[in-house]
This record gives C-alpha cells, sequence and structure tokens, in this order.
C-alpha cells in the first residue's frame, strides 16, 4: 500500500481517487496520505452536491457544488460601529 501510495502522489495534479480494496479499513487509512481533492473507495465518480468538488496540487483552486466554495469567493470582515459618546 505504501509503494501504491506513493506512485499515485507522484503527479503534478491532484483532482481525483480511487481505492479498490477488500479491506475497508486499509483503505480508509490510506485516504488521508492522498493527495487528492476527491477519494473514492471501491467506486469511481459518484457526486454529491452537498459534498465540495475540489482538487489539489495543480488541478486547480478551491472549490464548487456546495456550501462550502462560498468561503472561496468570500472574505469575512469584522466592522466596528460606535454610534454615539
Amino acid at each position: 500500500m505504501e509503494q501504491a501510495i506513493a506512485w499515485a502522489n507522484d503527479c503534478d495534479f491532484g483532482l481525483a481517487s480511487s481505492i479498490f480494496s477488500r479491506d475497508i479499513n486499509e483503505a480508509l487509512a490510506a485516504v488521508p496520505q492522498l493527495h487528492f481533492g476527491v477519494t473514492w473507495i471501491n467506486t469511481h465518480f459518484p457526486m454529491t452536491a452537498e459534498m465540495p468538488h475540489s482538487g489539489m496540487k495543480q488541478s486547480g483552486y478551491g472549490s464548487d457544488g456546495s456550501i462550502f466554495s462560498i468561503e472561496d469567493y468570500t472574505t469575512p470582515r469584522h466592522v466596528m460601529i460606535k454610534f454615539s459618546d
């Protein structure tokens, strides 16, 4: 598994990855080690509207397709106003 993760991460792009395994615990342990915006286990390409679709490395910046994308297009501001003496 270590070698497979190294090969997968050895690229300039990081949009999506898939892991196919009979050992779900091993697959879940590999997910945080992969440098991809989306990782599927035992499948490839199903998406849900509730989750962001984003990439890592040279696969783009930000995320779209969910409420999480608002963070990429906005900047929180703190404004204080004193109206009286």
